[in-house]
């Protein structure tokens, strides 16, 4: 969501019919945490979208303020990690940041219990990525384990400044969405380990 001119792109894709909310994968709001920030950084340039009634559900990561959890807009109510629910698909939110074992207990139990067709994990760090400056979270072992073991459909990444379709792991389908960056550099990826289709992203 810092992208250098987030109003041309909320405008440009307010014109696009057909969705209603947008998953955000960490680094959203850069430096600050106040209410005034927030409305400067966020509200004002996204207002075309918001005025259309899209919601926005945020995970947050290191370049986030922890506030950013109790901000209305990001529909987190409070929460590190929350899920919600859109047709017959359930959204994960996690805090890669903190990937400890209460985080991976309460993804396990909300997992099982989940009814729906497709289940989608999102959060900033990737488990699986050829980005040349981060690459994959190695740390994050127990969390490969609960999204494989329990079915999950699909996770959605970010971090990486880099487009990558993972293939499959063990039945999951991995995204890395590097979209939203601060930086106007174009970033490449190392040859490939993992994925299967890559892409070259400059900001906006």
């Amino acid at each position: 969501m810092s992208s250098r001119n987030p109003a041309f792109l909320a405008s440009t894709i307010a014109g696009l019919a057909g969705f209603h909310f947008v998953i955000m994968l960490g680094d959203n709001i850069y430096h600050g945490g106040t209410s005034g920030h927030f409305e400067k950084r966020f509200e004002l340039p996204y207002e075309p979208l918001l005025g259309a009634g899209v919601r926005f559900y945020a995970s947050l990561v290191n370049h986030d303020s922890p506030s950013e959890r109790f901000y209305k807009l990001s529909n987190m109510n409070g929460r590190r990690c929350y899920t919600f629910k859109k047709g017959n698909v359930r959204f994960f939110a996690l805090d890669s940041n903190y990937m400890d074992p209460e985080q991976l207990q309460w993804l396990e139990q909300e997992l099982r219990e989940a009814g729906e067709h497709w289940k989608i994990c999102f959060f900033h760090h990737p488990l699986y990525s050829d980005g040349r400056f981060h690459g994959p979270d190695l740390d994050a072992h127990g969390a490969r384990i609960a999204l494989r073991t329990l079915r999950v459909n699909v996770v959605l990444s970010g971090h990486d400044h880099v487009y990558e379709r993972i293939r499959p792991q063990h039945g999951v389908d991995y995204f890395v969405l590097g979209s939203a960056c601060q930086s106007a550099v174009t970033v490449y990826a190392r040859p490939p380990r993992w994925r299967r289709d890559s892409m070259r992203i400059a900001c906006l």
